[in-house]
């Protein structure tokens, strides 16, 4: 039997999805987004889907009689769910990298954004970093302090980007309202 709570986290990832859907269809159909902008968005939505899916299966996997069967089902999703867990915090730390050299260095990033080189680097380095940190989060199952530190360090080292972000934001503005 389905409990409340997970209802509610199941109801909550079908919702992600749908949106995600709508997201997806957004970015394919948009051509005016800068590329890597479109390639960091997708890896988001993708790893984002593969966390859903592996929550969806994980709970039906309860379901299945033969205990053998149902230990190494369960085994291979929650590590495709630490590795979504993973590529999710690396794809979300490559945002705010590139979304902090949008807005600092415009003219650089307005140069080089039509180039395809940008898109396959940021899909290779989030790749590798998604593979290398995963697979170290699943050879440690005994402790989950490995996949806290690849989620922790992505989230600080994000918000100490955003903060710089807007304080430089915030001292532009500044000399543009001295200005006028």
């Amino acid at each position: 039997m389905i409990s409340v709570p997970l209802t509610i986290v199941l109801l909550m990832y079908l919702l992600g999805n749908i949106l995600s859907i709508v997201s997806l269809y957004i970015l394919i159909n948009h051509a005016g987004l800068h590329k890597n902008f479109r390639m960091v968005v997708i890896l988001l939505i993708l790893f984002g889907f593969l966390r859903s899916f592996a929550i969806y299966f994980l709970s039906a996997n309860d379901y299945i009689t033969e205990e053998f069967l149902q230990t190494n089902i369960r085994e291979y999703l929650l590590a495709a769910f630490v590795y979504a867990i993973c590529g999710f915090a690396i794809a979300s730390l490559f945002l705010s990298i590139e979304r902090c050299i949008a807005v600092y260095k415009p003219k650089q990033y307005e140069r080089y954004s039509d180039k395809a080189i940008l898109p396959c680097i940021t899909l290779f380095t989030t790749l590798l970093l998604t593979a290398i940190l995963g697979f170290w989060a699943n050879k440690n199952t005994d402790n989950q302090i490995p996949l806290i530190t690849v989620t922790t360090a992505a989230g600080i080292i994000s918000l100490i980007v955003s903060f710089c972000l807007f304080a430089l934001l915030k001292k532009s503005w500044r000399k543009f309202d001295a200005n006028v």
